[in-house]
């Protein structure tokens, strides 16, 4: 896929498997009259489908690309109201400035709802100037590591943590488990990375890194309680989530009615 500070993915997690899978990809346009927001089914949809996921009522047709001059309602649902009192208090945890635009927030928010099992995330970048990979992501299953809590608490910004790979993980045989400078575990990369952590890894592991970016105590939930950027040098011909459950499942042409 094709460097784009503008696009998001959206994951459903199957809650048999508690898999992730690639469903849909958000991104924005530039167009003669502003900004354009377009959604568009990729062809992980399939994969969901078979596992039980429903298109999204908004956007009924997987074979349709949607466009909107506005953010859809189904994403801006899930960015907290800039009128909210604790709003700053809310953009502050997520690292970003009070202006953030909204995809940026849902980038770092994950757009996630009690009411779905959905997740918004961005795709890795490629920094052009220092040819490296880098991408920020919430660690994960930090509810489900025992010690992690008590790890994390200890952290701070620019500690390096330590890559593990987990092929004994019941869930995930290319799991990739995060542990603090004492050998604490913290918890575990996202799925949707752990196919480009692999292959970049098979050329240096000892150049893909981990970093702390933030940390947030008790009582904000545990999925964001830490932030890190993974970052290793770009290899000549890579390509960041290559697999094909991220392309679009119709073409740019098949707009919606």
């Amino acid at each position: 896929m094709a460097d784009d500070a503008r696009t998001l993915f959206v994951l459903w997690q199957c809650q048999k498997t508690r898999r992730h899978v690639p469903v849909a990809r958000l991104r924005t346009l530039s167009a003669p009259g502003g900004e354009v927001f377009e959604l568009a089914y990729v062809r992980g949809v399939e994969r969901a489908r078979s596992l039980g996921f429903e298109p999204f009522v908004a956007f009924p047709r997987v074979d349709r690309v949607y466009r909107d001059s506005a953010l859809f309602p189904f994403f801006k649902n899930r960015i907290l109201s800039r009128t909210r009192p604790d709003y700053a208090d809310h953009v502050a945890s997520l690292g970003l400035p009070p202006d953030s635009d909204p995809m940026d927030l849902l980038a770092r928010n994950g757009g996630r709802r009690e009411t779905d099992h959905i997740e918004i995330v961005p795709p890795p970048t490629h920094d052009l100037a220092a040819d490296r990979y880098e991408v920020l992501f919430w660690v994960r299953g930090v509810r489900h590591v025992e010690g992690a809590e008590q790890a994390i608490t200890a952290l701070s910004p620019g500690a390096t943590l330590h890559i593990s790979l987990d092929p004994d993980n019941p869930v995930n045989e290319k799991a990739a488990l995060l542990r603090a400078p004492r050998a604490s575990r913290v918890g575990f990369i996202p799925d949707y990375l752990l196919d480009d952590l692999h292959a970049l890894m098979q050329r240096d592991p000892a150049a893909v890194s981990v970093v702390v970016q933030r940390m947030n105590p008790p009582p904000l939930q545990p999925q964001r309680r830490l932030l890190c950027k993974l970052s290793a040098p770009w290899p000549p011909g890579f390509t960041a989530l290559s697999g094909a459950s991220f392309e679009p499942l119709a073409s740019p042409a098949a707009f919606a009615a």
